[in-house]
């Protein structure tokens, strides 16, 4: 995908960034820009946005920061500088690679059992879903799925190794359930911003998710 004024990099976003309702495509370029595009091959007001760096990492769409706008990520393809931009509260379609956090791929897909008035999903096996949002900033959703009755515990590592947070630590029985995490350590204190590890231990596993979390 080329257009005339830059070389799209990025695998695209399908949102709406501006609240006008109708929806754009986003995607980063090599040429270090982030570009927002209309149905007619426009830029949307406000785009290009230059970062100076090769932009090939697929950009995310979310709340991040639950004010009620989304915001923008995106970060140069080595991985270290992380730019946020906020953007009016609109329709999200396609927020981030591989579409959802599952990273299914899919266009439209619903977890089995989020669809309203369907509740007869059934776990078969113990699994950690992918934490959202994802970067996150205060507060983070943690879901998983139990088998059967078990002890589980649900904990937060930082990238050390280190037991920032045990956020679950009792029985449970079999289900999808969630745990809210608000970025604090044992301390009370908050945290820093970097990388850090959820940890779903079910006694017979461990299953282990990425986040990074940005003050």
């Amino acid at each position: 995908m080329r257009h005339e004024d830059g070389l799209a990099a990025s695998p695209p976003l399908i949102a709406d960034v501006d609240g006008d309702g109708d929806i754009e495509v986003l995607v980063g370029g090599s040429d270090g820009a982030v570009y927002s595009l209309e149905a007619d091959g426009s830029f949307t007001p406000g785009f290009p946005i230059q970062t100076h760096h090769n932009i090939k990492r697929s950009p995310v769409i979310d709340d991040i920061d639950c004010d009620g706008k989304n915001e923008l990520l995106a970060s140069n393809i080595q991985g270290t500088y992380l730019f946020i931009w906020e953007v009016e509260k609109g329709d999200i379609e396609w927020g981030s690679a591989r579409h959802d956090r599952w990273n299914t791929g899919l266009y439209g897909f619903v977890l089995p059992g989020e669809e309203p008035g369907i509740s007869t999903y059934e776990p078969s096996t113990d699994f950690l879903y992918r934490s959202y949002p994802n970067p996150a900033r205060g507060v983070v959703n943690i879901r998983y799925q139990i088998s059967g009755r078990k002890h589980v515990r649900v904990k937060i590592y930082n990238i050390a190794g280190r037991l920032v947070r045990t956020l679950l630590d009792e029985y449970r029985g079999e289900g999808i359930f969630a745990v809210k995490w608000n970025g604090l350590g044992r301390d009370g204190d908050g945290i820093a911003s970097g990388v850090y590890f959820i940890s779903l231990d079910t006694g017979s596993k461990c299953y282990i998710d990425k986040l990074v979390y940005i003050k």
